[in-house]
């Protein structure tokens, strides 16, 4: 949410609409796990649909623009990273699938939403408080 709110104070509005809806559907989606439903359609559409508006869209105004982009390649590679080793572990343990789950959820968890969110944000925040004319004015 806090995406939400700083891409929204520094006019990108229609990424802080996305992640506004982005993470209401995340909460409802991680509040009962479902391997298909609806609301993880819907999550997983606007999880791309923040990734493609911050990486095409908002990117190109930043100044750490590289970065972002490394962070992409980051968290995309640990996401299916993420996604073979949780299939190739629960094939290989059938009995006790609590602990590989939390593993995966750990995994997503940081780099999906705490290195990607994160990195969004000094971004959008570097790019606007930090650019030259606004260091010259202050």
């Amino acid at each position: 949410m806090a995406n939400s709110i700083v891409t929204f104070y520094y006019e990108y509005y229609l990424t802080s609409f996305i992640l506004g809806v982005l993470y209401i559907t995340t909460m409802i989606h991680w509040n009962k796990l479902y391997r298909t439903s609806v609301v993880k359609m819907i999550d997983i559409i606007f999880a791309l649909s923040s990734i493609i508006s911050v990486t095409f869209r908002d990117s190109k105004h930043f100044t750490y623009a590289n970065l972002w982009y490394k962070t992409v390649m980051l968290f995309v590679t640990m996401f299916v990273f993420n996604e073979c080793l949780l299939y190739y572990r629960l094939s290989k343990s059938p009995i006790n699938k609590e602990p590989i789950y939390y593993t995966s959820v750990y995994i997503h968890t940081f780099f999906l939403h705490i290195v990607a969110n994160g990195m969004c944000i000094i971004c959008v925040i570097g790019t606007n408080e930090f650019s030259e004319s606004n260091l010259i004015q202050k």
